[in-house]
């Protein structure tokens, strides 16, 4: 669960730059780009408040990782370990 959220608050944030810009572009307000920062930024809030250790560019990395490769973790190990 951990890395599903720091994978969307991620891709949030990063689609919330691109709306931003577009918006800008075309003169109008980032309303929309304002919504999605925030909940990109819960959704990362959220996934710090679960486990401290886990938020990172290495664990975003290996959260990317462990998705292509499609293997889960196995039982009782944290995602956060080194």
């Amino acid at each position: 669960m951990i890395d599903l959220m720091l994978l969307a608050g991620s891709a949030l944030c990063a689609i919330s730059v691109v709306l931003a810009v577009v918006s800008v572009a075309q003169t109008r307000a980032p309303r929309v780009a304002a919504i999605t920062l925030v909940l990109g930024l819960a959704l990362l809030f959220g996934a710090a408040w679960l486990r401290p250790a886990a938020v990172g560019p290495q664990q975003v990395l290996d959260a990317w990782q462990r998705l292509l490769a499609d293997k889960p973790l196995p039982p009782g190990t944290d995602a956060a370990a080194p």
